[in-house]
């Protein structure tokens, strides 16, 4: 089975297959700052492209230990124009990951933290439209909304290929 996955860190670096290049605009609080409960995820996809469901999963890793928290979407995804908005939020599995590694780590200054996204795309038509994709994350509720990927950035700028490019989805 073909899988894309997104990989968009914060302190940034590739994963094959996808060359994401992005970073956070502007840059924000320190993810080992970020309330578990209030992190929120959101992703729009240009039409006929979709996120296998559970299939994302926001990472955060400082001192060589990683939290990986499975997100999930608690309501339907919203058809927008040209796009699907999907509002996604870490299980409670997830939320327990990362207060672990926060209390692992302690009090002490935060040492530099990574933060990334796995996103399993794929198509539902054919030839789906280049749109401009969006990633973006709260990491507390009264946090601002901060870009995980370039304002504008194009599906395929981010998982280096076209949208119909993207494994048929099943």
């Amino acid at each position: 089975m073909s899988r894309t996955f997104a990989i968009v860190p914060l302190l940034l670096s590739a994963l094959i297959p996808l060359m994401a290049r992005a970073e956070l605009f502007p840059p924000g609080p320190a993810p080992l700052a970020a309330r578990p409960a209030g992190i929120r995820v959101t992703l729009i996809l240009p039409a006929g492209v979709e996120l296998r469901p559970g299939s994302a999963v926001l990472s955060i890793g400082a001192a060589g230990a990683v939290a990986r928290m499975p997100l999930s979407e608690p309501a339907p995804p919203v058809a927008e124009k040209d796009a699907v908005r999907h509002l996604l939020q870490p299980t409670l599995a997830g939320q327990a990951a990362l207060a672990d590694l926060q209390a692992r780590l302690g009090k002490g200054a935060p040492p530099d933290a990574t933060m990334g996204v796995r996103l399993d795309l794929c198509r539902t038509i054919a030839a789906p439209r280049e749109r401009p994709f969006l990633l973006a994350i709260r990491l507390a509720p009264a946090a601002p909304v901060l870009p995980m990927a370039a304002p504008g950035a194009g599906l395929s700028g981010i998982t280096g290929k076209a949208p119909s490019d993207l494994v048929p989805c099943p």
